[in-house]
């Protein structure tokens, strides 16, 4: 399990700030903003963040932006042009069943 040594702030979508500490379980929309890898005693696993960030982002209103999608889309393997837009991936993965 993916374990922290330092406390971190995380933006959110609605651009509100959340803090893990290292004994906080860390969400894997958490994991994949965390690019820093010295803020880490256990570094997260691939599938582990995949795992965690596998819930599909809503369509309208907060957490719907176009990075959330490109990543749920990338955890789904679908690859995003990078001319998309939030509705442009959606509608991908609706046609492949993802959303």
């Amino acid at each position: 399990m993916a374990r922290l040594n330092v406390h971190v702030h995380v933006q959110k979508d609605d651009g509100t700030h959340e803090i893990f500490g290292p004994d906080d379980e860390v969400p894997g929309w958490a994991i994949t903003q965390i690019k820093n890898p010295n803020v880490w005693d256990e570094a997260p696993t691939g599938d582990e963040s995949d795992e965690q960030s596998g819930e599909i982002p809503p369509k309208a209103g907060p957490g719907a932006s176009q990075q959330a999608w490109a990543d749920y889309a990338a955890s789904k393997g679908v690859e995003v042009h990078p001319d998309w837009k939030r509705d442009d991936i959606v509608a991908e993965l609706e046609k492949l069943g993802h959303a």
